[in-house]
């Protein structure tokens, strides 16, 4: 099959996803909400499939060309590897002021990962910068 063709087929069926969703929204009528604005639910469509796209074409990659992404398959499983840290070392209780807002344990336990993978990077991007700038010092 020709690159066109994908193309042109792949056209069709994101204009095919998005009159769905505008006859979905012309059909469904006026409810207590109003309804979304079609270009909102374009943007969404496009982002879906611009992410599915990236991740299809990066396990493309990486399976044709293991050898020369064997950094970056470890760099995915070091960052992988801090998150369950972050996230072992976070504390399951709920104040009681975030639980009457309807934050949950897990909602909290992942939000202090992020917040341990952020630092943690920063600190990597920080030593980085800092063993760059000592190493062209002494060359």
């Amino acid at each position: 099959m020709s690159t066109d063709r994908i193309i042109r087929y792949a056209y069709y069926g994101i204009i095919a996803i998005l009159a769905i969703v505008g006859l979905s929204m012309i059909l469904r009528g006026t409810d207590e909400k109003p309804n979304v604005d079609l270009s909102l639910w374009q943007g969404i469509v496009y982002a879906i499939i611009a992410a599915g796209a990236t991740l299809v074409f990066a396990v493309i990659g990486l399976v044709t060309h293991f050898k020369g992404n064997v950094k970056a398959i470890i760099s995915v499983v070091a960052l992988g590897l801090i998150y369950l840290i972050g996230k072992s070392m976070a504390s399951s209780e709920v104040p009681q002021k975030l639980a009457d807002e309807g934050i949950t344990s897990g909602v909290l336990t992942a939000s202090h990962a992020g917040v341990i993978v952020s630092v943690v990077l920063i600190g990597i991007a920080i030593a980085i910068t800092l063993a760059s700038g000592v190493r062209s010092l002494m060359n």
